[in-house]
């Protein structure tokens, strides 16, 4: 069995929990809300309004009373006695502000949408809510002691705010550009950042004299959830185990792409020699028609280097256009030209329409990488799409919800130079010095995440910009990221999410049975909680990790078949 046991609510949204989960490498299983709360020691979490009756009520109360542990996020599903909490309302949009030294580190303004808040009656505060001019709207989290057991309410709808940010708004018009004039998104050319959800104001920060969306709004709604299970497993004496987030114990994973945009190959192999100078396998975003000469893709593929597709919807003739044929022809382009299937793509110019069809294209074509979400404005540097882990979009769209086959590894910036080099400047509005992007590292490394930076071949000569890419790359190295290709981060976090895992407590003693679906890609850290001792694991480096607030063992090892970890408690 499990140790999270979760039942998910109604709402096509609420799947999403699951891909949460998944990605932060928690065990779980989903169960019926008529099992929930039965015999066993494991953490219940409730993903919105799951439907429960009387029966089912009464049962999750003896549950908590006898010892037991449960977290809902975004309804009460009528348990407000067990939560402590009274005087339910509708939140809406809100910014949500910790009171609880438990999420203290929490740096974000913590924006969401949707979900409910309420008032005290016995239980203790965890966030408070506050509307756009910052006035109170209630408590949006709280915890309560109930018997032998703990409880956690998170009002704040979290899966509908990471989605609805991380997705954005359905685009068919230009989106409304930040008031300062940084943003200047109403360009006349549809793209990713008119479905933007964030706030100009409240969701931005100032660094160097620029203001960018400097902190991962939806990677720190994903870690409450993951605190908040983590504390209840604590508070009840159960020693939760998880898969960390990143591969072989990084702190987090750089990606640096290029995407090819006039395809000189002379400005190709230039490029080329700086990051294999670096020791660095990147990811190149080839433009339709023309690309490269069939010597360099083969210098590419020689030095590891991957291959993606950048899909030209902006020119606007037959084949450059935003449809799926234009896709499919240049897919196959790509194919002829290379003899490699992309796994990986990047719209040109960050294009966009409508909220989900690319997704639904790439999909269908085998594309399993987009990079399509983020910057082309100064003003919308960073997180723009709310964080840095890799995500699969989930299709709310049809009959019945469904994650879809692919990630998006979001963007972070197009190009930096490194300021203090001879007569280095600004080259493009857009274009920032490095210390930016080591500032925007420092927070992915901050939360497990993928720091996805940009550079074009074209532009490797402009005084800085060698520069500062070494910089970067030397940088991220030193904070604790490894470097990887996008195809390698796609194979990475499939098999986190595949990997089964079960756990059973015997007595004194926790067995942890990890079965992946294949050889891992690369070491995996397996995290234990302190105090438990390992008693058997078979090989592997042991360290220790403080992840998330919480202290850890850590084992760090190839997952080549089936492992048996047991542990002391």
């Amino acid at each position: 069995m499990s140790m999270i046991h979760l039942v998910v609510g109604g709402s096509p949204i609420d799947l999403y929990i699951c891909e949460i989960l998944a990605g932060m490498g928690l065990p779980f299983e989903r169960v019926g809300r008529r099992s929930i709360g039965g015999p066993g020691k494991y953490v219940a979490v409730l993903a919105g309004d799951v439907g429960l009756e009387a029966e089912d009520r009464s049962r999750l109360r003896e549950f908590v009373r006898g010892g037991g542990a449960l977290l809902s996020i975004g309804s009460a599903n009528g348990l407000e006695e067990l939560f402590g909490v009274r005087g339910i309302t509708s939140l809406g949009e809100a910014w949500l502000r910790p009171v609880d030294p438990v999420f203290a580190d929490l740096k974000s303004s913590l924006h969401v949408f949707g979900g409910i808040a309420f008032n005290l009656s016995g239980g203790k505060a965890l966030f408070e809510a506050a509307d756009a001019n910052g006035e109170p709207m209630g408590y949006a989290g709280a915890i309560n002691r109930f018997g032998k057991g703990a409880a956690i309410l998170i009002g704040a709808d979290l899966p509908r705010s990471i989605v609805h940010i991380q997705q954005g708004l359905r685009i068919e018009r230009d989106g409304e550009p930040a008031p300062d004039g940084s943003a200047p998104i109403d360009d006349g050319m549809l793209k990713t950042e008119d479905g933007l959800v964030l706030d100009w104001e409240r969701d931005r920060d100032e660094l160097e004299g620029v203001r960018l969306f400097l902190r991962p709004i939806a990677d720190e709604l994903r870690i409450i959830i993951v605190k908040s299970i983590l504390r209840l497993a604590s508070l009840t004496g159960l020693p939760l185990p998880m898969i960390w987030r990143c591969p072989a114990g990084a702190r987090g994973i750089g990606l640096i792409s290029h995407d090819t945009d006039g395809n000189d190959p002379e400005k190709g192999r230039r490029i080329l020699d700086v990051v294999r100078d670096l020791g660095l396998k990147t990811t190149w975003c080839v433009l339709y028609p023309g690309g490269y000469p069939p010597g360099l893709y083969g210098e590419l593929k020689r030095c590891g280097m991957e291959i993606g597709l950048h899909f030209d919807a902006m020119t606007g003739d037959r084949f450059r256009r935003w449809s799926f044929e234009s896709l499919d022809v240049q897919r196959q382009w790509l194919i002829d030209m290379t003899g490699v299937e992309p796994l990986s793509n990047k719209n040109h110019y960050t294009r966009w329409e409508g909220r989900l069809e690319f997704f639904r294209w790439a999909e269908e074509l085998g594309l399993r990488v987009d990079q399509s979400k983020g910057p082309s404005k100064r003003g919308t540097l960073g997180f723009v799409f709310g964080g840095s882990h890799p995500w699969r979009p989930i299709d709310d769209e049809g009959e019945r919800p469904r994650l879809m086959d692919l990630i998006e590894i979001n963007l972070f910036s197009q190009d930096m130079i490194f300021l203090g080099s001879p007569q280095a400047s600004p080259f493009h509005p857009a274009i920032v010095g490095s210390e930016v992007g080591r500032a925007l590292m420092e927070e992915t490394a901050r939360v497990g995440g993928v720091a996805h930076f940009l550079f074009h071949p074209a532009h490797i000569d402009r005084p800085g910009v060698r520069e500062a890419l070494r910089e970067l790359v030397e940088h991220g190295r030193s904070i604790g990221l490894v470097w990887m290709r996008s195809d390698e981060i796609w194979r990475w976090e499939r098999f986190k999410r595949e990997v089964r895992q079960e756990i059973e407590v015997e007595g004194e003693r926790l067995i942890w049975r990890i079965a992946p679906p294949e050889p891992s890609p690369c070491d995996v850290s397996l995290l234990i909680p302190r105090p438990a001792k390992v008693l058997k694991a078979d090989a592997g480096e042991m360290g220790d990790e403080t992840i998330f607030g919480f202290r850890f063992a850590r084992l760090t090892r190839p997952l080549d078949g089936p492992v048996e970890i047991i542990c002391a408690i």
